[in-house]
């Protein structure tokens, strides 16, 4: 048997899963499709001296439309995307929730590439900058606003900064980099089942010998991997799955960059945070659009002090999950 005979033997021995796909989005002018984003955080507190974690939740919805307006080389499409809205619920422990719906009012321009690159965006409703939600900042204020009652003032505004963008990625919702709304980014060459790509979603700190062994903020890369066909709620679809992780403690990352004139960060003997994530996307088998995309979280922090060296000032733990659908297409 000829070398050719016997690659086509293996191919089809091994099932249609075995041949290379490409699964560039095919857009077509005309084309409009509509989203709904459903996303769900549960965070567990406990501060010092209790004995149980007090959960809160932070619940976002909200839908978008995209409308392919003009068609160009090599599959880049201008779009209209539109995102009106978005509902907020929050409830803390003993507490009523407390439901708000913030217009974003976003109607922007662009240009979109079959791997879900957006390669420019124009604003079409020129207003003052507004920030989407607004529960992850209440939480990540939260771990400053307890020390501070516990009598221990160390960098608040970091502390937030920080545990703010454990929420964001958490929850896969916000901006256009950190949303699923123009996920998964595609690797852009044909693929076989196990594939892997990765692409940046945000950065990290990390101790590096190349920087007078301080530590510095990195990349922190998603991993993409190409599963196959399967079979998604009676349908065959192209399946996807993202993750990325970390297990950090910041403290050094503090101390190597901001300044402590007060001899705050003296105070602290740990920050230690980590998230794990993990998304299943499902493309569809002629368009490669996305049909849904289901997103799980887990992690948390905690901080600790000198004063209190056996048990944490503050530590929260984290259960995220966000649903992207497709609800129409024309």
């Amino acid at each position: 048997m000829s070398l050719t005979l016997l690659a086509a033997a293996v191919l089809l021995a091994q099932g249609p899963d075995a041949k290379p796909v490409t699964l560039n989005k095919v857009m077509k002018a005309g084309e409009k499709l509509g989203y709904s984003v459903e996303s769900l955080l549960v965070a567990e507190t406990r501060e010092l001296g209790m004995t149980t974690f007090l959960p809160s939740t932070i619940q976002f919805s909200y839908g978008f439309t995209l409308e392919v307006l003009k068609e160009k080389a090599d599959g880049i499409v201008d779009v209209r995307y539109k995102r009106p809205s978005i509902t907020q619920t929050i409830e803390g422990p003993g507490s009523q929730p407390i439901v708000t719906k913030e217009p974003v009012n976003w109607n922007m321009l662009l240009t979109l590439s079959p791997i879900n690159e957006v390669l420019d965006q124009k604003d079409d409703n020129p207003k003052k900058p507004t920030k989407p939600g607004g529960g992850d900042r209440f939480l990540g204020a939260r771990a400053a606003r307890i020390m501070t009652a516990k009598g221990i003032s160390v960098q608040g505004d970091a502390i937030g900064q920080f545990v703010g963008e454990l929420y964001r990625l958490s929850l896969f919702i916000g901006s256009l980099d950190t949303a699923l709304d123009f996920q998964p980014k595609i690797y852009d060459d044909e693929m076989t089942v196990g594939k892997t790509w990765k692409r940046t979603v945000s950065y990290r700190p990390e101790k590096l010998k190349s920087k007078d062994n301080k530590s510095v903020m990195q990349r922190l890369d998603v991993t993409y991997t190409y599963k196959g066909i399967v079979d998604s709620k009676g349908k065959k679809v192209y399946r996807i799955t993202a993750e990325y992780g970390f297990d950090s403690d910041l403290l050094a990352y503090f101390r190597d960059n901001f300044e402590d004139p007060s001899g705050a960060l003296k105070e602290m003997r740990e920050f230690k945070y980590h998230l794990k994530s993990k998304v299943d996307f499902d493309l569809d088998l002629n368009t490669r659009r996305t049909l849904e995309a289901r997103a799980e979280t887990s992690g948390g922090y905690q901080i600790g002090v000198v004063q209190f060296p056996n048990e944490p000032v503050v530590e929260e733990r984290l259960q995220g999950e966000t649903t992207l659908k497709l609800t129409g297409a024309k």
